[in-house]
């Protein structure tokens, strides 16, 4: 039981059990991408509107990442 806590880091999930935090991260980092590219392709803001969104969710994508990499170490 001790040498699973050691791999397994006690993040997340238990052995045998799903990784929900890392499922969680993933699929918000999904949606996000999936509205940025509805917003690029099918919406009727300005380039310089779009840009904007764009670059504020690649930022939120980005302190997902780095909150979740925080978390593990």
């Amino acid at each position: 039981m001790e040498k699973n806590k050691e791999l397994y880091g006690g993040y997340g999930h238990e052995p045998g059990g799903l990784p929900w935090k890392n499922i969680i991260s993933f699929v918000l980092c999904i949606i996000l991408a999936s509205f940025t590219l509805w917003g690029a392709l099918y919406s009727d803001y300005t380039f310089k509107t779009l840009l904007f969104v764009i670059s504020v969710i690649a930022f939120l994508q980005a302190l997902l990442q780095l909150f979740y990499v925080q978390a593990r170490q």
